[in-house]
């Protein structure tokens, strides 16, 4: 039980550090790009993806 915890903490901790870097390079993205989006706004980062996919934000096709 104690290892499926931590198993399971450590999935979380790698979770929310891919969420952390997909939101640094997305503002990274807007100020280049010029690109308004509040990107706290989405759950997760296909919807976000999709969205600059959709738009035509180069890089994103």
């Amino acid at each position: 039980m104690k290892e499926k915890a931590v198993r399971t903490i450590a999935i979380c901790e790698d979770d929310r550090k891919e969420r952390q870097e997909l939101l640094m390079f997305v503002r990274e993205a807007q100020k280049q790009l010029s690109f308004e989006m509040d990107v706290e706004t989405f759950r997760n980062g296909e919807e976000l993806l999709a969205s600059m996919v959709f738009s035509g934000v180069p890089g994103f096709r």
